[in-house]
């Protein structure tokens, strides 16, 4: 996905198909890294300035995108930091219209890191 809106940072979404060894789509942020996020106090050591995003799917539907392209803007956006355990809330704002009541959180597992 190619965004075309003018933002303090340009996200493109990049989507990668399942292979025979990963059975599943990876979508991946682009543009996020270019910046720096703030480096608050309370995100401890080992928070990473610059970052991209990624979420794995069986199929990927439009609203991965949007949540995505919200999440790599949000730091810039609202002058604050996506870090290892920060849960973003879905608000009145309805960023992400398929979470109406959900929240998105930032884990990490052996393997790999994931939005869940």
């Amino acid at each position: 996905m190619h965004s075309t809106d003018v933002k303090t940072v340009h996200i493109d979404i990049y989507q990668f198909e399942p292979t025979p060894e990963r059975s599943f789509w990876t979508l991946i942020t682009s543009g996020m890294s270019n910046a720096r996020q703030i480096d608050p106090e309370d995100c401890g050591n080992g928070m990473a300035p610059r970052a991209e995003i990624l979420m794995y799917a069986v199929q990927p539907q439009g609203w991965m995108f949007s949540v995505l392209k919200g999440l790599a803007e949000m730091p810039f956006d609202q002058n604050t930091c996506l870090h290892w355990g920060h849960t973003v809330h879905n608000g009145s704002e309805k960023l992400y219209e398929k979470f109406e009541d959900a929240d998105i959180s930032m884990t990490v597992d052996e393997k790999r890191a994931s939005v869940v």
